[in-house]
């Protein structure tokens, strides 16, 4: 009789680490893999909140000047009327701390400026765990993604909010339509 009290405690005990390594698996599944339509629904959402916090912030927004655009090296040689139709064609967008503007490797879409806010750019090298941060971007009028968006190359760093941050975001296509414009012996 307690040969048969123990084989069924075993027996109770294997079918609950099966029950248990199965409900490990569907959770691991949960987490791994996530449905198409959950990651649409939750891109929805960011999307929204990202317009309705943009929206409240750009009130306390300042539009970047000529002066500040020229402090960084790609826009130094710009004439003033270039200058100010990329000025023209700048929207606001707001980044909440620790969101990704850009991913090493992907083509950015926009330019940015920073407004206010503290930007990471970190590059993952081969071999090494940890990304090294190559640059710490806080000053106003400060833009990135430029060299990329006009060569056609994939990022070579990680952009990353370290804190909330306003922007002043731009899309490739109208300074590539600005700079095309451009006479030939500026950049």
């Amino acid at each position: 009789r307690q040969w048969l009290v123990l084989i069924k405690s075993i027996d109770a005990l294997v079918e609950f680490s099966n029950l248990s390594a199965t409900c490990k698996v569907r959770e691991l599944l949960a987490t791994r893999f996530v449905p198409r339509w959950r990651l649409c629904v939750r891109m929805r959402v960011k999307r929204w909140c990202r317009q309705f916090l943009t929206r409240i912030h750009e009130k306390k927004m300042q539009e970047p000047t000529i002066r500040e655009l020229r402090a960084g090296a790609f826009f130094r040689e710009w004439p003033d009327h270039s200058l100010r139709s990329v000025i023209s064609v700048l929207r606001p967008v707001y980044y909440r701390m620790g969101e990704y503007l850009t991913v090493q490797g992907a083509k950015p879409t926009e330019i940015y400026i920073l407004d206010d806010g503290f930007i990471e750019a970190r590059v993952k090298e081969r071999g090494k765990a940890e990304p090294v941060t190559i640059a710490k971007l806080t000053q106003r009028g400060q833009y990135f993604s430029e060299s990329a968006i006009l060569s056609g190359e994939p990022s070579i760093a990680t952009l990353r909010c370290v804190a909330n941050c306003r922007l002043w975001a731009c899309k490739s296509y109208k300074i590539q339509l600005i700079s095309a414009r451009l006479p030939t012996a500026l950049p």
